[in-house]
């Protein structure tokens, strides 16, 4: 039966893709969480901002200052945080900071689950109601959005306003109804106000919204338009009212930010997507545009849906599909120029502000493809084939989390170390808060030797990136080769390393982590090492 009291099958297809998004990501909001009295600096060693960022909205609550002081970014994530812990804190018994980060965690779900359904809403706009189950259903399996839709981070919310915006834009085309461009316009405002690179939102709809109008005289587009900048500009304020209040320290906080974004980043040059593209090998990682831990399948769909969107574009069709098309497409081209061009720190989560545009492309490919196999059955089994090897990358992420190798490298500590014992260690190590005598190492040679650190512990998140770029971090770099090769007075005494690096588990298409899941060993290598006169033989690497 197709329609019962007006709801239709699709839209049980589509409940099911939302469940199936939040029960995914539900499975990692207690990542790092691993005890109710962590403090900020271990909570730290699983994601390095998380900690900042929760500690932002805590101090306005403690304190009743009610800006931020954290001009890196806009605001409006900070304050969104700040009203639910504010009103979570009077009406229940929450007390400790790891609640906190878990009601934090909650907020960027329920933004990544919002994104699913928007991006379901703009497929179905652009290509019909298939499109926009596939491109959902993509979004909802998406490893690398997976790993951070459920930490505390502004990017969730930053990418539910960018696909908030299309969307209205959407219904501006559909009807040229001006309220609806001013709408797409505020959610424009309010998702640079939770991060500044979806700021590249405004030129793409002014543009957009002069082209596709040519029949309005030009006066009423010039009146639309500065209504609409108006209306950008009221919610950016709006969501971040200190970039007025205090303009001297929020100008301060986003110029530094630029200047960095402008500079060199420790080690994340060797993430652009041109260097995993050069072998066979890099084009299965760079399956989901960006990332190490990608999957190919998805690179080949936005591929498909690439070449099928040019040759839809040049048939006869309504200017609001063209345009929208437009739209999508320039999206992601304006992302690539600007953060493989222009911006020199090369990381996922700057990459994910094109991921819900990549699907719904990836959704169109998708379905063109499967309709040039000759038969139901064909198309059946292929794309169910490709779905589910899609969703072994989701699944094996989730393993990867759950047993993390920070855990088994605190476990060894806790019961080797003394709780009194001197613990140097990198960015991305969890030490458990018994032991008080830690501290950040500095890549010193001459400064480790001469230090009273009893153990040193290295994170392969923070000492790889140097590794990989001796040339451009030459000091750093034989300070992490000395240390792991053995060449100092620290010696390893126990090792947690992965099962499969990214690479192998792309080709393994996920599936060691879920046939080995009781032994796999997953995101991070961690090596321990003791201070010692005498040689042990080193771990390989």
């Amino acid at each position: 039966m197709e329609k019962r009291n007006g709801i239709k099958i699709h839209h049980f297809f589509l409940v099911s893709i939302l469940l199936l998004s939040l029960a995914i990501q539900s499975y990692r909001l207690e990542w790092g969480l691993v005890s109710e009295n962590m403090g900020l600096s271990e909570i730290g060693a699983f994601h390095i901002v998380e900690a900042i960022i929760v500690n932002i909205p805590l101090n306005m609550m403690m304190t009743g200052d009610l800006n931020p002081h954290h001009f890196l970014e806009p605001s409006l994530f900070y304050n969104s945080m700040f009203v639910v812990f504010t009103v979570m804190s009077k009406t229940t018994a929450i007390h400790s900071l790891t609640q906190y980060f878990y009601i934090a965690r909650v907020m960027s779900l329920l933004f990544s689950t919002g994104v699913v359904l928007l991006v379901y809403l703009i497929g179905k706009e652009a290509g019909g109601t298939t499109v926009g189950l596939y491109s959902a259903l993509l979004m909802a399996l998406n490893p690398y959005y997976l790993w951070f839709s459920s930490i505390a981070k502004e990017d969730p919310m930053m990418i539910f306003l960018v696909m908030l915006s299309m969307y209205l834009f959407a219904r501006h085309l559909s009807g040229k109804n001006s309220i609806f461009f001013l709408l797409s316009m505020a959610a424009a405002g309010f998702a640079a106000s939770t991060k500044f690179p979806a700021g590249m939102m405004l030129p793409i709809l002014l543009l957009l919204y002069f082209l596709h109008g040519r029949t309005i005289p030009l006066r009423e587009r010039l009146k639309n338009s500065g209504l609409s900048l108006g209306a950008y500009i009221i919610a950016f304020v709006a969501g971040t009212p200190y970039s007025v209040i205090s303009f001297t320290e929020f100008s301060s906080g986003a110029l530094g930010e630029l200047r960095h974004y402008m500079t060199d980043h420790p080690g994340f040059l060797h993430f652009t997507w041109f260097v995993h593209v050069q072998t066979l090998t890099g084009l299965w990682d760079a399956a989901n545009i960006w990332g190490k831990n990608g999957y190919g399948l998805s690179l080949i769909l936005v591929m498909a849906g690439f070449y099928f969107i040019a040759l839809r574009i040049r048939q006869d069709i309504d200017s609001r599909e063209r345009y929208l098309w437009y739209m999508l497409v320039g999206w992601i081209m304006l992302s690539v120029l600007v953060f493989f061009f222009l911006i020199k720190i090369k990381m996922g989560n700057q990459m994910m502000i094109m991921t819900p545009a990549a699907m719904v492309v990836a959704g169109f490919g998708f379905k063109r493809l499967l309709e040039k196999l000759p038969s139901l059955p064909a198309r059946v089994a292929a794309g169910g084939v490709i779905l589910i090897l899609i969703f072994t990358y989701a699944a094996s992420g989730i393993v990867s989390s759950q047993n993390d190798n920070r855990y088994y490298a605190a476990e060894w500590l806790e019961a080797n170390a003394d709780r009194n014992a001197s613990i140097g260690m990198t960015f991305f190590v969890y030490v458990p808060p018994e032991f008080t005598e830690k501290s950040i190492l500095t890549p010193d040679l001459s400064i480790l030797e001469n230090s009273s650190y009893e153990y040193i512990l290295l994170s392969s998140w923070e000492y790889q990136r140097y590794l990989e770029s001796p040339e451009t971090y030459p000091v750093e770099s034989e300070f992490y080769s000395s240390v792991l090769q053995g060449k100092t007075h620290y010696k390893p005494v126990a090792q947690f390393v992965r099962t499969e690096n990214s690479r192998e588990r792309t080709l393994n298409f996920g599936l060691r982590a879920l046939a080995e899941r009781d032994r796999y060993r997953g995101e991070v290598d961690i090596y321990i090492f003791r201070r010692s006169n005498e040689y042990i033989q080193a771990p390989n690497i």
